[in-house]
């Protein structure tokens, strides 16, 4: 769903959309809401905002254009910390609209996938690293349009001495 509002105060602004694909309702009253079905998204073309007040003269626009999440890379401080030390991980994401979730996963030795971090940051930080986080990270980035993964990375934690 997109919004678009105007605070330009009274009388009130006549707003509306116009979208691809014929989704927008331009010129009706009270279209300042667009709902976009999941599986009619047109990514790379705009979807345009219009308000007329009838106190200015010119109407004014707001564009938005979706995009997907694109692959992400990993970016890595240190692909083979000593024991105890600190490392981190970046998810690298070139294009996709906001917001953004990035999800953190490990994979062990026999193969189970585990998530242990999530939220709104493309970094991770790992403090005080021992040899049993030895293993295959990556991220999944995701917005309300797509889901990627980058590639599996090796983190292998050496032994202090």
């Amino acid at each position: 769903m997109l919004s678009c509002i105007w605070d330009g105060g009274a009388p009130k602004a006549l707003v509306w959309w116009d979208a691809p694909g014929g989704q927008g309702k331009a010129g009706e009253e009270t279209s300042n809401v667009l709902v976009v079905r999941y599986n009619s998204f047109y990514f790379g073309k705009p979807y345009v905002c219009y308000a007329k007040h009838p106190l200015m003269v010119q109407t004014k626009t707001c564009s938005l254009t979706l995009a997907t999440v694109s692959k992400p890379s990993l970016l890595i401080s240190e692909a083979a910390p000593v024991e105890k030390s600190t490392t981190w991980m970046r998810c690298n994401v070139e294009n996709g609209t906001k917001p953004i979730l990035y999800v953190w996963q490990y994979k062990n030795n026999s193969g189970s996938i585990t998530t242990f971090a999530q939220g709104n940051s493309s970094m991770v930080t790992m403090s005080n690293v021992n040899r049993s986080v030895t293993g295959l990270y990556r991220c999944v980035s995701s917005n309300f349009i797509n889901s990627e993964s980058s590639d599996w990375f090796l983190l292998d934690v050496i032994c202090e001495y």
